[in-house]
């Protein structure tokens, strides 16, 4: 690995200075570090608001040119809200280098608005990570994971190129092993980070490092092997939502890295129209890279679907920091047009798991 992309520092409730976990990171043989301290809405962590985040950029600015060749990457943790949104501006995320998304409150909530909530944020194309996505922790006095659609959640980080996070910190170690097997059935990119909060912590990624090895994950899904250029050149080029009824996006101009703005329509009656108006539709036409064969369960009427082509991801073509890099195998194929009137219809694999995944070492 060349770099880990989850990390904080005194900024919000980390305890160092954004140079000392640098020079730390430098020292383990790294060849950068996204700073993503937390967001606003996490106030018992003291989170940034635009104003000290931009204080924060002007910081990591002159480091960069007193440590180069080493790149300290712009970043957040930011938070997702209860209705899906970020807290944090379009504009603000689109001066990041590396977003990270998580959510840190309402972990109980109902199973099925959790996966919504998590869903409209993953289809946000100025999200990179999924952050330590069931929000568990396994020490102490523990914490019970949240419940979501896995399937569907998964579906989305696929269709929408978002990297599903192992979270290396060692109360967390999430998402466990079968939930990690699900994303890579469906052919989720996969960043190992540490969520390190001071300098000795950014040792944890080699736990990371060793579960990906046990799991026998394709190196090519793992986002933090890439070198720096081509990692910002991936967070540069994530798919937009697809057009409307399901999400609304206009394409426009920006001063970083991303140059498609990316909003959520008001339905009529106070609801949220688009993507979470659909959930299963936004995540049909996700690519599905397992050899294993998997069909689209119909709906109980019996009715035929229909077939659609799914459209080809948009781009950022443009902007400063944009690197082409491929589209992910399966966009453009055909796809059933099958959407529930409750917008959380689930895929049905059709076959029974053969790998065994080891049990955890006590």
């Amino acid at each position: 690995v060349k770099g880990d992309l989850h990390s904080h520092t005194f900024w919000s409730d980390g305890g160092e200075s954004v140079r000392t976990m640098a020079l730390t990171a430098r020292a383990l043989g790294h060849e950068y570090l996204a700073v993503t301290d937390h967001s606003a809405r996490l106030t018992v962590a003291h989170g940034l608001d635009e104003e000290r985040l931009g204080r924060q950029l002007d910081e990591i600015e002159e480091l960069n040119r007193e440590i180069a060749p080493f790149r300290i990457l712009t970043g957040m943790e930011v938070d997702i809200l209860e209705d899906g949104h970020l807290d944090l501006s379009s504009a603000f995320l689109a001066r990041l280098d590396l977003v990270v998304a998580s959510v840190h409150s309402k972990l109980r909530m109902d199973e099925r608005e959790m996966t919504r909530r998590m869903v409209m944020a993953v289809a946000d194309p100025n999200v990179d990570v999924l952050g330590h996505c069931t929000g568990r922790k396994i020490t102490g006095r523990g914490r019970p994971p949240s419940r979501f659609d896995a399937e569907i959640v998964f579906a989305a980080c696929a269709r929408f190129d978002t990297a599903v996070e192992i979270n290396c910190r060692p109360e967390r170690r999430d998402p466990p092993e079968d939930l990690l097997a699900l994303a890579l059935e469906w052919g989720c990119r996969v960043s190992i980070d540490t969520d390190a909060h001071a300098p000795g912590q950014l040792e944890w990624q080699a736990w990371g490092c060793d579960l990906a090895t046990r799991m026998d994950i394709d190196p090519g899904r793992i986002v933090n092997p890439y070198p720096a250029d081509e990692l910002l050149g991936w967070a540069g080029s994530h798919p937009s939502c697809p057009p409307p009824p399901f999400c609304g996006a206009t394409a426009g101009s920006s001063d970083g890295r991303r140059t498609t703005e990316h909003r959520v329509e008001a339905s009529p009656a106070g609801g949220r129209a688009g993507r979470s108006g659909s959930i299963a539709a936004l995540c049909r036409s996700a690519p599905r890279r397992s050899r294993r064969t998997r069909v689209a369960r119909r709906r109980t009427t019996g009715a035929s679907p229909t077939w659609a082509a799914t459209p080809d991801p948009a781009t950022r073509a443009g902007s400063a920091r944009h690197l082409s890099r491929p589209s992910p195998p399966g966009w453009g194929r055909a796809v059933p047009d099958v959407a529930p009137a409750d917008g959380l219809e689930r895929p049905v694999r059709t076959h029974h798991r053969d790998r065994v995944v080891p049990p955890r070492p006590a």
